[in-house]
Formats: C-alpha cells, sequence, structure tokens
C-alpha cells in the first residue's frame, strides 16, 4: 500500500492493516470508464474515491493523506534502476464538490505537486 494517514505529523490513529481483494471487471470497467471520461488517470480516480471516503467517515472536509509518489520526473531517470519514490503529504478537499470535482482537484494537486514533503 501506499497512502496512510499514520505519517502525517507523527500522529497515529489505528493500527495499519493490508487487505488484497479481487476487484470484479465490471467494477474495473467502470473505473476506466471514468476516469477516460474526467481525463484524469484511473489511480488519482481511485485516490479520489478513498479520500471521499475518509472524509465521510471522519466527518470532515479536508482528509490529509501520506502518500507514496514516484521521483522519475527528469530526463533520463525512466532508464534509472532502484526505488525512486518518495512519502508526500496532501490534503484532499472535499467541501462543496462532487465527486468529479474532488478527482478534478486533486489532478490538478498532483500534476502540479501542489503536496509537502514530510516534516514541512
Amino acid at each position: 500500500g501506499g497512502i496512510t494517514r499514520e505519517a502525517i505529523a507523527g500522529k497515529r490513529w489505528h493500527e495499519a492493516a493490508c487487505v488484497f481483494t479481487a476487484v470484479p471487471a465490471e467494477a474495473v470497467a467502470a473505473v476506466r470508464r471514468a476516469a477516460q471520461r474526467l481525463a484524469v488517470p484511473e489511480d488519482v480516480l481511485m485516490l479520489a474515491a478513498m479520500g471521499i471516503t475518509l472524509s465521510w467517515l471522519d466527518a470532515q472536509y479536508l482528509e490529509p493523506l501520506a502518500v507514496i509518489v514516484p521521483q522519475r520526473d527528469r530526463t533520463g531517470e525512466h532508464d534509472s534502476v532502484g526505488l525512486f519514490a518518495d512519502v508526500r503529504h496532501l490534503t484532499i478537499c472535499t467541501e462543496g464538490l462532487s465527486f468529479a470535482g474532488v478527482a478534478l482537484h486533486l489532478h490538478r494537486v498532483i500534476q502540479e505537486r501542489l503536496w509537502c514533503a514530510p516534516g514541512l
């Protein structure tokens, strides 16, 4: 897993768990269609769904998350061998937004790297 609330400001809200499950082909197809219609990557759409769910469960409009992000953006880094990823903190805002609005806003946050490194 690459998403957790535990890494934020050293706080610990819950015991971590990892769950693997098979996703029905129809659900995968629906996610792909929705991502295509919104012109966002599938992983951004899934992150939006998780953020909205956590926001709803926590009864708050801002959901802070720690996300593991790839760090292979510069020329030639795609040819590098090794783990080039790091933890970044971002906040998913749901106030006044539809699911599509959250997904589009999150896509912009990720594209423009509007997140921060831990401890900053």
